[in-house]
């Protein structure tokens, strides 16, 4: 493929001996070596092994600063949004500070309202890990004292033909952690709505559940919702 304008741009060919295809030693954009192709392709950037590992490597530097800002950015807003809902943020300024230090963490805090949660969590001195992997699954806070898996649900993501994947996803992390266990889903829409009341919501959530299953033979009745209580 190329070989009359490898030819016409003065491109070493060479045949391969065992494949009898054609080798084509186009020169590396960077730093002028030959590199070897299978293919020849006029006006395509070729580029040697070092000069592709070093151009990757600034990448992934500008990507991981690119990040860091919009991750600094999400914990600004998560301040602010907290701000409305509280007479003094004064009581946040150690919580803050501490989900700070974490913030950077791969793979922890993908957005605001995570921060937002794992803030208050901090604040009511619950304790809780983030991001923590059951299997193939991945869940958003597990919080050990309170028996609690805490999911954050943006409601582009989860909708009610969602429903039945994360049903079968719940059973399964349950069955691993123990029946006392509760997994408790919140929206984005709920956080944003008053985050201070997210200990003595989902506590009461929990309190209920447990209640239900004494009553109902370990399940929860069809009828039942986090927003019936």
């Amino acid at each position: 493929m190329g070989y009359k304008e490898a030819k016409e741009d003065n491109i070493k060919t060479k045949i391969n001996q065992h494949t009898k295809n054609t080798q084509y030693y186009p020169l590396c954009d960077c730093c002028g070596k030959e590199v070897m192709s299978l293919s020849y392709i006029r006006g395509k950037k070729y580029l040697c092994k070092i000069c592709k590992l070093e151009n990757y490597m600034s990448d992934k530097e500008e990507r991981t600063e690119n990040n860091r800002e919009i991750k600094e950015a999400k914990l600004e807003k998560a301040i602010e949004r907290i701000k409305n809902h509280t007479y003094n943020i004064d009581k946040y300024r150690n919580s803050i500070d501490t989900i700070r230090k974490y913030l950077h963490k791969d793979g922890w805090f993908d957005s605001t309202e995570e921060i937002m949660v794992a803030i208050e969590l901090c604040k009511n001195k619950i304790k809780f890990n983030h991001q923590i992997q059951f299997g193939r699954y991945r869940v958003d806070f597990l919080l050990p004292d309170e028996k609690i898996i805490l999911e954050v649900d943006g409601t582009i993501f989860h909708t009610k033909n969602t429903r039945e994947k994360e049903l079968i996803r719940d059973n399964r992390i349950i069955l691993s952690l123990g029946a006392e266990w509760e997994i408790i889903r919140i929206t984005d829409e709920d956080i944003n709505r008053n985050i201070t009341r997210l200990t003595k919501a989902i506590r009461k959530v929990k309190s209920k559940r447990t209640e239900l299953r004494k009553e109902y033979n370990g399940l929860l009745p069809e009828w039942y919702s986090d927003k019936s209580i």
